[in-house]
């Protein structure tokens, strides 16, 4: 999912920059990594990570490294894996954090 238009791009850049600022696994191959991205599913509640406040997204926050950005189907990849660990509980929030926007 893209982006929604209504997420507040100031809270927005304000966790990716808290993010950043700790070296941490990428999602996807266990390199250290700096890179942040952000998952925002369509349907936050049947995807496992909850349902969001009124007016609010709920979304997943990730590390990913350079070399699975060259990934083509990358992004696939990663909410594939986000959701397969939801539903077996072995979601590592160390990994990825949930954030509300």
């Amino acid at each position: 999912m893209t982006q929604p238009n209504d997420v507040d791009q100031q809270q927005l850049r304000a966790v990716i920059k808290r993010l950043q600022s700790v070296r941490a696994p990428c999602f996807l191959c266990n390199q250290d990594t700096f890179n942040v991205g952000v998952f925002f599913p369509n349907d936050s509640e049947s995807f496992g990570i909850g349902k969001p406040a009124q007016g609010k997204h709920r979304a997943a926050a990730y590390r990913i490294c350079r070399s699975c950005l060259r990934i083509p189907d990358y992004i696939k990849r990663v909410e594939k894996q986000m959701k397969d660990e939801y539903a077996a509980g072995t979601y590592d929030a160390c990994m990825a954090s949930d954030i509300l926007l």
